[in-house]
């Protein structure tokens, strides 16, 4: 009988996530899961692919701000509940506008990630639709998510960070 192995979230997308043991479900998917991303100044979202130090980045998401901590770094706590900053912002094909975390953030992530970047938060009242062909003909929104099927070489499960690990050995 298949059953949920792990279940995990990503605060800021291509960083580290954590596991959890519950969490609650919204119409945009897990609770801030990939409510963040980091960006180049153009506005373009910035992965792993490019930037392999985003996977030493651990953000943790609180009620007022988003902690940032890496090795060799002292923790940035950003607040969240006074950014009214929006730039439209590239995540694959879609633009979006989105809020901009402040020169703060920008600062620390641009020295630890060793070029120019922004800090971005998904703006809760835009809305990016998820292509209906890559979720089952479903009109369906998203945040700052990827699907595996828009990757041009899909990545193994552990390098794609899942939310819900399903096992289906018996």
């Amino acid at each position: 009988m298949p059953h949920l192995s792990s279940l995990h979230c990503y605060p800021i997308k291509s960083a580290r996530g954590h596991a959890l043991e519950r969490a609650r479900v919204t119409p945009l998917g897990l609770a801030d899961d990939r409510r963040f991303m980091v960006s180049d100044l153009t506005g373009r979202f910035l992965s792993q692919r490019e930037r392999p130090r985003l996977a030493r980045l651990t953000p943790e998401l609180a009620s007022d701000h988003l902690s940032l901590r890496a090795a060799g770094r002292t923790e940035l706590r950003v607040p969240l509940l006074a950014v009214d900053v929006r730039r439209t912002v590239r995540i694959w094909r879609d633009e979006v506008r989105a809020l901009d975390l402040g020169d703060k953030a920008a600062e620390w992530l641009s020295q630890f990630l060793g070029s120019e970047c922004r800090l971005i938060g998904f703006d809760p009242t835009e809305r990016r639709a998820s292509d209906a062909r890559w979720c089952a003909g479903i009109g369906t929104a998203t945040q700052f998510a990827d699907l595996n099927h828009r990757l041009a070489q899909p990545v193994p499960m552990n390098r794609f960070r899942p939310n819900l690990v399903i096992d289906t050995r018996l």
